[in-house]
């Protein structure tokens, strides 16, 4: 009979050789933790070396899995998840935490950052993740180097720079409900010192649910966006680039469908359209109010330059960005004029940060200042009955200016 340290020791031992087998099968050009380099500490470092629980995706899995929006990206990144809790408003929830869109004041907990600038609004993401270089899934509370608005953690971008050839990829898709998406990626090379990136994006589908009110098709979309990365090395010590990225989003109809009512109720839906019904899977709706939809627009443009001394690295990282949002929702999701929801939302801020990093014997450290200046308005209006004698309303009218300064640093000890 095998004592219980008998067979501790024959596991042991199995281990210990299928993981000698397996690093022996190991391919010469598998990629190793040293060969992935990271930014989530301000400055590029091998995976390895840094201690934060992080996720990657880079490279080709990037190109193969042609991953370009939020959604995807979480879907390969372990313990996110991305939920859109308002009009095209993404949310990112990391180990479960996250900031519902609804709380309109609060920034996410979740902070979202391209290239270095901090974005207070998930939007951003997009045009961004038009050209990844890589994206980072960084855990836990970051407000030592990431600021405040890192809680739950950082959904990290990296685009890509301008190769030192010409080259570049152009996609056409169709797609079923008429869905018709053009993309392209460029590298311009504009001499020695001087390159240009450029990225964009067309995709538009038609609706696929068809409104019985009003004739037409609901829940169609189209979605356009672009960006280009200016990049300049005069020389060896010195390095800069000039980004700009913008985006639009625009849908027909909010994609809705009545499930449920009493018989009383959909005999009062039925007065006002026959064909009325709480069926969610036959791709019908019934709303009557004409131009509902929404629509989002986001601009960005972001400026890096960074002199390398010998004893370290002086950054300068700088960006201004605006986002709005205008929605118009048939509340009652009914042929009935009842319940309607008018939204517009404003979003822009301003950043500023300097740094230095750099490397003495066995300390590693890096410091800097920060200043973020960010404003946001917004107009809800919910009426009920529109247009009737008893026609009631609540008007939401919220403004909020936020004026941020910090001090950051850290210093690593090898030793």
């Amino acid at each position: 009979m095998m004592t219980p340290a008998i067979y501790l020791a024959v596991l042991l031992a199995a281990c210990v050789g299928s993981a000698i087998a397996q690093a022996e099968a190991a391919p010469d050009d598998a990629v190793q933790l040293d060969d992935i380099v990271v930014t989530a500490q301000k400055q590029p470092e091998p995976l390895a070396g840094v201690p934060i629980s992080i996720s990657v995706l880079g490279g080709e899995m990037l190109d193969r899995a042609a991953i370009d929006s939020v959604d995807d990206a979480a879907r390969r990144l372990g313990n996110t998840h991305v939920s859109v809790d308002g009009p095209l408003s993404p949310v990112i929830y990391v180990r479960g935490i996250g900031t519902t869109a609804d709380v309109h004041g609060f920034e996410q907990s979740v902070g979202t950052f391209v290239d270095g600038i901090y974005y207070g609004r998930a939007q951003f993401l997009a045009a961004a993740l038009l050209d990844p270089d890589t994206i980072e899934l960084i855990r836990g509370p970051q407000g030592t180097l990431l600021g405040k608005n890192t809680i739950g953690g950082a959904f990290n971008v990296n685009t890509r720079f301008a190769d030192t050839v010409a080259d570049g990829n152009a996609e056409a898709q169709w797609a079923s409900r008429d869905q018709r998406r053009y993309r392209g990626r460029f590298s311009v090379p504009l001499g020695d010192t001087l390159g240009l990136r450029l990225a964009v994006l067309d995709d538009n589908r038609d609706g696929h649910l068809s409104n019985t009110t009003r004739p037409e098709a609901t829940a169609a979309r189209r979605q356009s966006g672009w960006r280009a990365k200016l990049a300049l090395q005069p020389q060896p010590r010195w390095s800069a680039w000039l980004s700009a990225q913008g985006t639009q989003h625009r849908g027909h109809g909010d994609g809705f469908q009545l499930t449920a009512a009493t018989p009383d109720s959909m005999a009062y839906y039925r007065q006002f359209d026959p064909n009325t019904e709480a069926d969610k899977n036959d791709g019908h709706t019934a709303t009557d109010r004409p131009g509902q939809g929404n629509a989002t627009r986001s601009e960005a443009v972001a400026l890096n330059v960074s002199y390398a001394f010998d004893a370290g690295t002086l950054t300068l990282l700088s960006g201004a960005a605006r986002s709005f949002l205008d929605a118009h929702v048939d509340a009652d999701f009914s042929p009935a004029s009842s319940i309607v929801f008018d939204g517009v939302e404003h979003y822009d801020q301003q950043s500023l940060e300097v740094r230095w990093s750099g490397r003495w014997n066995d300390l590693q450290g890096i410091v800097g200042v920060y200043a973020l200046d960010s404003g946001l308005d917004i107009d809800f209006d919910l009426m009920v009955f529109p247009g009737s004698a008893t026609e009631d309303a609540s008007r939401k009218d919220f403004r909020q200016s936020g004026l941020a300064r910090a001090a950051f640093g850290q210093l690593d000890w090898d030793f």
